[in-house]
């Protein structure tokens, strides 16, 4: 058997992402699809989502539109503007963008109103106005009302209503109007914006007075609205990632100036489930970045899949479920990180493809840290299950459930934790091969024992557990269960100490103040462990000698409690001695743990003790007689006592002061010397 003491080193990861506009949260457990179960990041705080996570690789904008005219001739009159369509709310977060156009029979003057910003404020020919306002919703706003000077009979407005999960900063806008029959907005320069997708919207304003003389708007631009009274104005919008853009020209004719405005929007919503909340999928849905943070469950009911964009992830460390023939799909990336959990359904389990099992995404899939095997698995199909060729060749646990066989394709398996074979199942491991588990599970019952299924060897294993009969293979220590595994299974299953017998978390040896040598151990589990024998290989014999043998202090050597040994060598020579431990098992396995490493100069060896002291102190020392000195020194080098003579292996000095104090000690018949400090505290 192939063993080794074993020291673990755990390692979490987690993954993470910045938090910006438009990042949908859970509020709770609920339904995908349902706007209830989101909230919604809009710059400054959690805000209650409007509607569920958007399926396109950008956020969309929702633009609502309202649009209007007027005819008066008042001076300095006051207009009203309507800012939604009746049938829509101005929320809080909204981006609200007026486009403004009239013409004046003297000087124009249009006053920006209070609490929004200017984009453009320009005119043409000193009585024609062309403005472009802003304003982010407070919520619940239905109009704003503003100044225009002395407008002669032709005024028109269109209101951009866009939501607050969708962009990400503030407008940006260029206006042109250098002469008559300018129908091309101005080239405008959005570098100074976020990267990504913007939404970009050109203007042109007519003197047409037909109102019907802008027919076209320019060349990949739509959306576009139409609002005429003795004048013409046309707005259009698309989505591009230009860092800069020149619109192209409105055609039609006298026109009278024209505008670009830019506006950055957010990729996507990233999708974040919580700790405690339950997510379900009840249909169809594609996704970007989706975390599924430790403690939250993100369920792919059966027969609906949950596809991840290009370029994105679903970052599993809590729970993903997936039943029956429900799958993950995509081209985006899959990650199961440390202590994640998955449940897998499908018949065909975790297959490497993408046409069959409950994973089929196309991208990179990443089973915990590095592939480290620190991911639960959970084969629940209600029927015969393959575990599927995509599964990786490590695990943390491994549970069987639902019903029916499960068998497996791996070449090797190494769980480090439980496999769990419940009731109504059986596994099935491929033949002549090795697969291995920490513990084993019948139902709730542990098992530590090992697991072969080839031909019966003709004795019971003396280890087992009632109600089970276990048998003894021919050349390795495992033992047979054929109730839980599958009629055709002919691999070999190798539970917790079958391959790590012991797991030895410290083993120390140290020279002793009478030159001998004393060696202490730790184990922290145990299995099948018969005891350790203790061997020492002095400086140039160049073989090691067995000392002595150490039983298990395990009950049946088996143990998954902290357990203490220690062993005193009283024959150590002077000189290098090297010590080491050899682990043997119940069939006579042995494994050896490292070399430690003692060297005896047979000195005289002194300690001082306790330390802190309350002034009565001890020295205790090598029994040899040789005579011994001793000072007490204090901090500034004044020697406060000194003694001679001293042949007592223990002795006792009293300290009147506290105080830091170094004690010397000599021996002159030999010449060696000890120094300790130590502190009293009265």
């Amino acid at each position: 058997m192939k063993a080794l003491f074993l020291l673990l080193l755990v390692t979490s990861f987690s993954f993470t992402f910045a938090q910006n506009i438009g990042d949908y949260r859970s509020n709770g457990t609920g339904n995908w699809s349902a706007s209830g179960s989101w909230e919604v990041y809009n710059g400054s705080a959690w805000a209650t989502a409007t509607s569920a996570p958007t399926s396109a690789s950008t956020a969309s904008p929702v633009v609502n539109v309202s649009t209007g005219s007027f005819s008066a001739t008042a001076t300095n009159n006051s207009y009203s503007l309507t800012l939604a369509p009746n049938v829509n709310t101005v929320k809080a977060g909204d981006l609200l963008i007026v486009f403004w156009s009239d013409h004046q029979k003297n000087n124009r003057n249009v006053t920006i109103p209070s609490g929004w910003t200017s984009i453009y404020n320009d005119a043409y020919h000193v009585n024609h106005s062309a403005v472009a306002f802003y304003k982010v919703a407070v919520g619940g706003e239905t109009a704003v009302t503003f100044i225009a000077n002395d407008i002669d009979n032709q005024a028109v407005y269109v209101v951009y209503r866009i939501n607050s999960g969708s962009y990400n900063g503030l407008p940006i806008g260029n206006y042109e109007d250098l002469g008559n029959n300018v129908a091309n907005p101005p080239l405008l320069d959005a570098s100074a914006l976020a990267s990504g997708t913007k939404l970009w919207i050109a203007a042109s304003h007519s003197h047409g007075l037909s109102g019907t003389d802008l027919t076209s708007v320019p060349s990949g631009f739509s959306n576009n609205y139409n609002i005429t009274q003795g004048q013409t104005f046309r707005t259009a919008s698309k989505l591009d990632a230009a860092s800069s853009l020149d619109p192209g020209a409105f055609t039609g004719s006298t026109h009278i100036g024209a505008g670009t405005v830019a506006l950055s929007m957010v990729s996507k919503a990233k999708v974040s489930i919580l700790n405690s909340h339950v997510i379900t999928v009840t249909a169809n849905a594609t996704a970007n970045d989706v975390v599924v943070e430790t403690g939250g469950t993100l369920t792919v009911n059966s027969t609906f899949n949950l596809d991840i964009a290009s370029a994105k992830s679903l970052s599993v460390s809590g729970t993903i479920k997936l039943p029956g023939t429900s799958y993950i799909a995509g081209s985006g990336n899959l990650s199961l990180n440390t202590d994640a959990t998955i449940e897998i359904g499908s018949a065909d389990g975790i297959s490497s493809g993408t046409s069959t099992g409950n994973i089929r995404i196309s991208g990179t899939r990443t089973f915990g840290t590095l592939n480290s095997g620190a991911v639960n698995y959970v084969f629940n199909a209600a029927s015969n299950q393959s575990i599927g060729n995509g599964m990786p060749i490590k695990a943390k646990s491994l549970t069987i459930s639902g019903s029916g066989i499960k068998t497996f394709l791996n070449d090797n398996l190494d769980i480090t934790g439980n496999l769990t074979i419940n009731s109504s199942n059986s596994m099935v491991i491929p033949s002549s091969k090795e697969y291995s588990a920490g513990n084993l599970y019948f139902g709730s019952t542990i098992q530590l024992i090992s697991y072969w299924a080839g031909t019966l060897a003709p004795g019971p294993f003396s280890g087992s557990t009632s109600p089970f009969t276990y048998y003894k293979a021919p050349s390795n220590y495992k033992a047979y269960k054929s109730a839980n595994f599958g009629i055709t299974t002919t691999g070999i299953l190798l539970v917790g100490a079958a391959a790590l017998p012991v797991t030895l978390s410290n083993f120390t040896a140290k020279q002793t103040t009478d030159n001998n040598v004393s060696l202490a151990w730790v184990t922290s589990s145990e299995s099948v462990n018969k005891g350790f024998s203790i061997e020492r290989q002095e400086e140039g014999s160049g073989k090691f000698q067995s000392l002595g043998f150490i039983a298990s202090k395990a009950e049946g050597g088996n143990s998954q409690t902290t357990l203490a040994y220690s062993f005193k060598d009283m024959t150590a020579k002077k000189g290098t001695n090297m010590y080491r431990l050899v682990q043997e098992d119940l069939d006579g396995t042995k494994t050896y743990s490292e070399v430690r490493i003692v060297k005896l100069n047979n000195q005289s060896v002194s300690m001082v003790f306790p330390n802190p002291s309350n002034g009565a102190v001890n020295i205790s020392r090598t029994a040899d007689g040789k005579k011994m000195n001793v000072q007490v020194i204090d901090q500034s080098g004044k020697i406060i006592r000194q003694l001679s003579n001293i042949t007592d292996a223990n002795y006792k000095l009293n300290i009147q002061k506290s105080g830091v104090y170094t004690i010397k000690m000599t021996y002159p018949e030999t010449g060696e010397q000890s120094i300790q400090r130590i502190v009293v505290q009265k």
